[in-house]
Order: C-alpha cells, then sequence, then structure tokens
C-alpha cells in the first residue's frame, strides 16, 4: 500500500471507531464526504485491499 492508502486506512479506522466524523475526516483527506463514504463502504468490504486503486498491477 502507498503512503496515501495507508493514511486512508488510519483515518477509516478512526470513523469506525468513533474517533472521527464523516466530515472531519473528509476535511483531514482533503476529500469530499461523499468520496469518504464511497472508501468506507470498500474498507468494510474488503478491509484495506478495498483502498487499493483498481489499475494497480496492471500492465500497460
Amino acid at each position: 500500500m502507498t503512503g496515501r492508502e495507508q493514511r486512508r486506512a488510519r483515518v477509516l479506522n478512526r470513523i469506525l471507531m468513533g474517533e472521527l466524523t464523516m466530515a472531519e475526516g473528509s476535511t483531514e483527506l482533503g476529500v469530499s464526504e461523499r468520496q469518504l463514504w464511497r472508501l468506507r463502504a470498500a474498507f468494510v468490504g474488503a478491509g484495506p485491499a478495498g483502498l487499493v486503486h483498481g489499475n494497480r498491477g496492471r500492465t500497460s
């Protein structure tokens, strides 16, 4: 995972534990609240692997 993906995972963990609200998390990550809901759904469904970009490992 890249540093960006690790940071997203840390913030999402804090949101799921109730330490941060979605609004605070979106500000911290620099994404919209709607995008953070999408990231949260991927994180809950697949864990940290859900945050990895879909084109990772694909040949050009």
